[in-house]
C-alpha cells in the first residue's frame, strides 16, 4: 500500500515538474488583423470590433490590432487615477522578440509643442529629409502639437540610414469624452534606425511592456519651487516647514509620487504604473 501511495506522489511530483515551465510562461493575448489602418484620431470608432482587456493593478483597459506594416494601440481610461500623469509624463513602451521583460527598445510617446525651428530639426534628426519647399512651409507657422515617438535608447552617432518611405513614424493621439480618456498609438513593424520599431512580421509574438504616470522633472521643479516658497512663508510667519508641507496643497501638480524627492507632498493621482503583456500578432487576414 505504501508503495502505491509513494509512485502516486511520484507522478504528481514529476507532473507538477512538467507543467511548471508551461505554467510560469504568461499567455499571449490576441492582436486582431485589420485589412485597413486605424485612423490616429483618439477616437474608439475603429475598435468596435475588438475584445478590450483590463490590467488588474491600473484598471486601464487596452487592446491591440495590426495590420502587415503596423501594430495599433489603444488604451482606455475611466478612472483618473488610472490615467495618474499620463497627459504630461507620456506613455513609454518597451519591446521584445525572446519573451524576456527588458527595457533596451523601447519608445516613448509625450506631446510636445515645438516652435517650427524645432519641429525641421527634430525631423531631420529621425532621418527625414526635408525640401527648402517643405521647410518654409512648416516655417510658415511660429509653432506645432507635436506628438512624438522618441526613442528611449537611441543609436549613437549620426551615420544612421533614412527610414524607408513606407515605414510610418510612430505617433499617438488622444481624446477626452466627458470623464473617458483614449489613447492610440502606432508602432511600425519594421524596425529602422533613429525611429523604433518592433523587428517583428504578423504572426510573431512581441512582448510588450508599458510605463506611465509619476512625476516628471518639470512638475518635480515647480513642487520644489512651490515648497521652497513654502518655507519662506512659514518661517516669516513663525511656523515650522513641516506644517506647512503637511497641510498639503492640492493645487501641486503631480503630488510628490513617482520619483519626487523624499519630504514633498504625495498625490495618489501621480501614481506610477507598468504592466507587461505578450501579443500575438495577427497574420494577414487573420
Amino acid at each position: 500500500m505504501r508503495k502505491h501511495i509513494g509512485l502516486a506522489l511520484m507522478v504528481i511530483a514529476g507532473t507538477a515538474v512538467l507543467a511548471g515551465p508551461c505554467l510560469a510562461q504568461d499567455k499571449a493575448v490576441a492582436s486582431l488583423w485589420t485589412e485597413f489602418p486605424v485612423k490616429m484620431d483618439g477616437l474608439t470608432q475603429d475598435w468596435q470590433d475588438v475584445t478590450f482587456l483590463t490590467d488588474k493593478k491600473s484598471k486601464a483597459e487596452y487592446a491591440f490590432k495590426n495590420d502587415g506594416q503596423n501594430l495599433f494601440i489603444l488604451f482606455v481610461f475611466k478612472e483618473p487615477q488610472s490615467l495618474s500623469t499620463l497627459e504630461a509624463s507620456g506613455m513609454t513602451v518597451y519591446y521584445t522578440l525572446d519573451g524576456k521583460k527588458k527595457k533596451s527598445d523601447g519608445l516613448r510617446f509625450v506631446k510636445r509643442q515645438l516652435t517650427a525651428e524645432q519641429l525641421i530639426a527634430s525631423l531631420e534628426n529621425k532621418g527625414e529629409a526635408l525640401t527648402e519647399q517643405r521647410k518654409a512651409a512648416i516655417l510658415s507657422q511660429p509653432a506645432y502639437v507635436f506628438y512624438e515617438g522618441e526613442l528611449v535608447n537611441p543609436p549613437k552617432g549620426t551615420a544612421q540610414a533614412a527610414p524607408a518611405d513606407d515605414i510610418d513614424l510612430p505617433t499617438f493621439r488622444n481624446q477626452r469624452q466627458q470623464k473617458v480618456s483614449a489613447f492610440e498609438y502606432r508602432i511600425p513593424l519594421e524596425r529602422a534606425a533613429k525611429v523604433g520599431g518592433l523587428g517583428a512580421k504578423p504572426g510573431q509574438t512581441v512582448t510588450l511592456g508599458f510605463e506611465w504616470g509619476g512625476m516628471t522633472k518639470e512638475m518635480i521643479a515647480v513642487q520644489l519651487t512651490r515648497t521652497a516658497e513654502a518655507s519662506t512663508r512659514a518661517q516669516a510667519g513663525g511656523s515650522s516647514i513641516e506644517a506647512s508641507i503637511s497641510g498639503g496643497d492640492d493645487s501641486v501638480p503631480g503630488g510628490g509620487m513617482g520619483g519626487a524627492p523624499s519630504g514633498m507632498a504625495r498625490n495618489p493621482m501621480a501614481k506610477k504604473h507598468s504592466f507587461w503583456v505578450n501579443v500575438k500578432l495577427a497574420g494577414g487576414g487573420v
